[in-house]
């Protein structure tokens, strides 16, 4: 019991001596461990801008300059989640780096917090934050791009002059001047399109010029899409326009005349020519028909409506037509008013078709002997004449000629019937014989005959000529065969005559 007094004294005393000691102590310093004030930022937020594609550890600020900590303690930094997709930071030297390139285009801001810490061990609540607004600037590295490419656009060759074709679009991902896109023609030949203008800031093509879809079916344009950056980056792309073919050129032929020479006396049925016509419009291209419209006054010829196939209706006969000039017309099935025409001309070609005539089937003769009619060489008739209706020289040429005679004789080409023997010494005083005409230069060598009647008429009668039709008329083209002979013979005689009559006289005188 002693003992545990003397303990509880003890305890008392040392107790008394730790109070006594403790007022020499400052309150302050006390209290300065006992409350450590957390770091702060003289600056928020902080805003940083850089442009894109800047290298990844690229430093983009000094974070440890904006904290602060009143009692000096170390500083450690960091990023919250979303800082840390896009930089780094160091933990005690507070630098704040890229941590990947930047791409405005995938994303142009970041906002994001940097969170400091004193080294601090006995307080709480320590961090202090920091807001963080990171902007991406752009840089022009993204071209133009063209959408629902190649256009293709069908266009009427009707279309009015400045009319809107169509749109050409095309989109840039930079932002600024770097996104603003003005469009031009990038032809091989540095020439743009006499038929299209192109707006430069819209892109809008228009149409300039008259389209002729018979002289041109399409165009392809290279249109190039250019933005405003520095350098420039530009995309090129194709519009392809169709013409569209409107009703409004007429039937054209393909051939601008006929002309054609067939044979008299074809066949009804037989082909003369076919003519043949296309739609001016060739996208179109019409149904053509056919008809002859002037020329076959008498309905010698037929068309046919569909193939232009002209043939023969009638009977060709080249002695009544020589020629044919046909008017053929081809006008569109559904639209008669547009048409075109063109001459068929047809020449007939002569046929050996027709045989020698003789103008008359009997010739009649008389001679008077009193008058000298009977003597020999002498020319009993010039129209004994035969025809031949073929109008080329190959068949309608005619020889003439009879059975051998001992006292007529008729001339080969002239038709003329002589005398060539004395009848004035024959008791015969009828004759009888034919005269021929027979085609001399055809294959054929058609012949036709007619009958000669000599009357010798021993009275005092002029030679009579009776025709084919009974009538009696006074021979024509009578004369001497041998009048030239004779003459000369007579001249000749008389010369002689006077010259031996001078000398006889000369010779009396002397």
């Amino acid at each position: 019991m002693h003992k545990l007094f003397i303990l509880l004294i003890l305890i008392a005393i040392a107790t008394s001596l730790v109070e006594g000691r403790r007022p020499r102590i400052p309150r302050r310093k006390r209290q300065h461990h006992d409350h450590n004030y957390k770091p702060s930022f003289i600056k928020s937020p902080l805003i940083l801008e850089r442009h894109e594609n800047t290298k990844e550890g690229f430093l983009l600020d000094d974070i440890s300059q904006y904290a602060k900590d009143d009692e000096g303690d170390q500083l450690l930094y960091k990023l919250d989640v979303a800082g840390e997709e896009i930089c780094t930071i160091g933990l005690t030297d507070g630098k704040l780096r890229l941590k990947i390139r930047p791409d405005r285009e995938q994303k142009e801001e970041y906002r994001f917090q940097v969170i400091v810490s004193d080294s601090f061990e006995g307080g709480y609540d320590r961090e202090a934050f920091l807001d963080v607004y990171l902007y991406i600037l752009d840089e022009n590295d993204n071209k133009p791009i063209f959408k629902n490419t190649p256009y293709h656009v069908d266009v009427s060759e009707a279309t009015s002059i400045g009319k809107t074709l169509i749109r050409i679009f095309a989109s840039d991902k930079d932002a600024g001047r770097n996104k603003d896109i003005r469009y031009v023609f990038r032809n091989k030949n540095g020439e743009d399109p006499e038929e299209f203008e192109l707006v430069p800031n819209t892109g809008e093509l228009k149409l300039r010029a008259p389209l002729n879809y018979e002289k041109k079916t399409s165009y392809t344009l290279e249109v190039m899409a250019m933005d405003s950056g520095s350098p420039a980056l530009s995309e090129q792309t194709k519009v392809v326009i169709n013409v569209i073919d409107v009703d409004d050129m007429k039937p054209f032929f393909v051939l601008h005349q006929h002309n054609k020479e067939i044979r008299e006396n074809q066949p009804i049925g037989s082909q003369v020519a076919i003519v043949s016509a296309r739609d001016g419009d060739k996208g179109i291209n019409a149904e053509i028909s056919y008809a002859i419209v002037a020329g076959d006054e008498y309905g010698l010829f037929k068309i046919d409506r569909k193939t232009g196939n002209v043939t023969v209706k009638g009977v060709l006969d080249r002695e009544y037509y020589p020629k044919f000039t046909l008017q053929i017309e081809a006008y569109e099935a559904d639209n008669v008013d547009s048409y075109a025409r063109i001459n068929l001309n047809i020449k007939l070609k002569d046929e050996n078709d027709n045989r020698p005539k003789f103008e008359n089937d009997h010739y009649s003769f008389e001679l008077d002997e009193d008058k000298n009619e009977i003597s020999p060489d002498r020319i009993i008739s010039r129209d004994i004449k035969a025809y031949d209706d073929d109008v080329t020289w190959k068949n309608n040429f005619i020889t003439y000629w009879m059975d051998e005679n001992e006292y007529f004789e008729i001339l080969s080409e002239a038709g003329t019937l002589i005398q060539k023997g004395d009848l004035r010494r024959q008791d015969k005083d009828h004759f009888k014989f034919f005269v021929y005409a027979t085609e001399r230069e055809t294959s054929e060598r058609y012949t036709d005959k007619t009958e000669i009647d000599i009357h010798l008429n021993r009275s005092k009668r002029r030679p009579k000529v009776i025709n084919g039709y009974g009538e009696i008329s006074g021979a024509s083209g009578g004369g001497t065969y041998s009048n030239a002979r004779r003459d000369y013979v007579n001249k000749y005689l008389f010369t002689v005559v006077l010259f031996l009559c001078t000398l006889f006289a000369l010779r009396t005188q002397l």
